[in-house]
């Protein structure tokens, strides 16, 4: 039998074999690089803001300390532009911590301040007996200049990168499970310190929690073990 071209596997031509395996490389690489680009940072992941409160109550119980990771029922806003990574609720220190991820393309336009692209609003509303919703504690802001509440932001990433993920820390946040409603609101952070709190010109709302029934839907929590979150 004579084999006229020992350069072919399975009848493939030489040239044939070396663009496949190029394109083959070269989606590794795109693959890898979207990994890479899109993916979590790692100095995000698990990340809270400490304070004296949460270090105090940590020291005090370790593992006994309350931590619940609320998981959204829709953490999604603005076509996925915005995006609720993790809620965490540190319940002795009466301390709720959100993170979020935004999508630069679509957020970088519409702000003013790069640096501190959002004034969070934390709305907590409480139901009694059958009474209408009240609400204690609308003024739980982050931003510059506000408030008496202690309250905290950290930003993560660039605003060339593909994401930025951002860090809200509110104190005095108390959550009744069964009568207890909290929503966020994010509003576009003009920079002087002065915004008209006004639901309808936020950019976005979610609802952190919700522990009235509906439709036998309550927002789920679950427990978090604190040494995963590296309180220590």
């Amino acid at each position: 039998m004579n084999y006229q071209n020992k350069d072919n596997s399975f009848g493939i031509p030489k040239s044939v074999r070396w663009v496949i395996c190029s394109l083959c490389m070269l989606a590794i690489v795109i693959l890898i690089y979207r990994v890479i680009s899109t993916g979590t940072p790692k100095e995000f992941q698990n990340y809270i803001i400490k304070n004296p409160k949460i270090d105090e109550m940590y020291k005090e119980l370790q593992d006994n300390f309350t931590i619940y990771q609320i998981n959204q029922n829709n953490a999604f806003a603005l076509d996925g532009a915005l995006f609720i990574e993790n809620v965490y609720y540190f319940e002795e220190a009466e301390n709720l911590q959100i993170n979020i991820r935004f999508k630069n393309n679509s957020i970088q336009p519409l702000l003013i301040n790069p640096e501190s692209p959002f004034k969070a609003w934390l709305k907590v509303l409480t139901k009694y007996d059958d009474a209408e919703w009240w609400s204690a504690d609308e003024n739980k802001i982050v931003g510059t200049g506000w408030g008496d509440i202690s309250s905290e932001e950290k930003i993560f990433g660039k605003s060339t990168d593909k994401y930025q993920y951002a860090v809200y820390s509110f104190d005095e946040v108390v959550i009744d499970y069964t009568n207890s409603k909290v929503e966020l609101y994010l509003f576009i952070n003009n920079m002087d310190g002065e915004i008209d709190i006004n639901e309808n010109d936020a950019l976005a709302r979610f609802v952190i929690f919700d522990g009235i029934l509906r439709d036998g839907i309550t927002t789920p929590i679950s427990r978090v073990q604190s040494k995963n979150l590296k309180l220590g």
